[in-house]
């Protein structure tokens, strides 16, 4: 189970690092 919860954790922070990117390239 807690490995399963690190799966999410490392999935939502590859979301907030694309939009980061993605929020840089348009500005």
């Amino acid at each position: 189970m807690r490995l399963f919860a690190n799966i999410i954790w490392i999935v939502f922070g590859g979301w907030m690092i694309a939009l980061e990117y993605i929020l840089g390239g348009i500005a």
